[in-house]
């Protein structure tokens, strides 16, 4: 029987509720320059779940070039072909059932290849770095956009506790995502050297501070209690932290008491911010984090 591969599977609303709002508008000007992203260029996004991040590409294209989306779920790519539809951008992207580790794409196919938050859901990201290699074109650039847990930092300025809790959850997942899949929580910070490693030349990494605070209008109030409620329904569906986050928890070594404290104080804080957009508005709670932007290039003339 052939072996089941492992990964981290999403829900595509909720991918989408979480990376739509990565860039904020100001910052993809920013995004585009670090990327290098041109009119007239063929783009790869791999990995690409429902495509927030295909779609910003193509709005660097100026109405000249193709961006592709590469997922293995076409459920996702279902919602992302839908939701570029609406979003008028359908003549320059398409999106095609693909394995990040094994594309059918040929060598040298497109000018850039890049993913988002992908390669911390692999044992080995070299071997998706390695395919990204093999069809970007000679001169052409490579780029990777991760995090590091770490860097994450949340606040309820309602209760400290759940924000000391919050911190030891982090700090216990990625412990226990490492023992249990060999997945690393932190490889935003080993891009670089992975490039290297592969053959890629003149890296550059980039730093984007992420920060969300709840009552900043600049991310709608409906896409905030939307994701709140989702995550509400989900721990009160597993009457607190799933099977499994309890199982990478203790495999990281958070006690079960803490646990257990977590999950409760964690519910009361999203019942009284998921009541409606008004309790989002008065929230002064934030989310902050480091994403990570690597690139390289190519070695070989164009």
């Amino acid at each position: 029987m052939a072996r089941r591969r492992q990964g981290v599977r999403f829900s595509g609303r909720y991918l989408e509720l979480s990376r739509k709002h990565l860039w904020r508008e100001e910052f993809v000007p920013l995004l585009l320059r670090y990327l290098d992203i041109r009119p007239g260029q063929r783009i790869v996004d791999v990995g690409c779940g429902t495509g927030p991040l295909t779609r910003l590409l193509a709005r660097g294209l100026d109405g000249r070039g193709e961006v592709i989306g590469v997922d293995r779920n076409e459920q996702l790519l279902r919602q992302a072909r839908k939701l570029t539809r609406e979003s008028g951008l359908d003549g320059l992207v398409s999106f095609r059932v693909e394995d990040a580790t094994r594309m059918k794409l040929e060598n040298d196919f497109a000018d850039r290849v890049v993913c988002q938050t992908v390669l911390w859901t692999m044992r080995d990201p070299r071997v998706a770095i390695g395919e990204m290699i093999r069809i970007c074109r000679p001169g052409g650039m490579v780029g990777a956009i991760e995090g590091a847990t770490d860097t994450i930092n949340l606040y309820y300025p309602t209760d400290s506790r759940l924000t000391e809790l919050q911190h030891r959850y982090w700090k216990h997942e990625a412990r226990g995502f490492e023992k249990l899949e060999g997945l690393d929580r932190g490889v935003g910070y080993k891009i670089p050297g992975l490039f290297s490693e592969l053959g890629l030349r003149r890296i550059r990494l980039d730093t984007y501070a992420r920060s969300e605070l709840d009552m900043d209008d600049r991310i709608p109030f409906e896409d905030k209690l939307e994701m709140y409620r989702y995550q509400l329904y989900f721990l009160e569906q597993d009457e607190g932290l799933s099977d499994r986050e309890r199982k990478t928890l203790k495999a990281g070594g958070m006690k079960e008491s803490e646990m257990k404290e977590y999950a409760v104080r964690l519910r009361e804080f999203l019942k009284a911010v998921s009541k409606d957009k008004e309790a989002v508005r008065r929230s002064a709670a934030t989310n902050v984090r480091i994403v990570f932007i690597t690139t390289g290039v190519k070695s070989g003339k164009p």
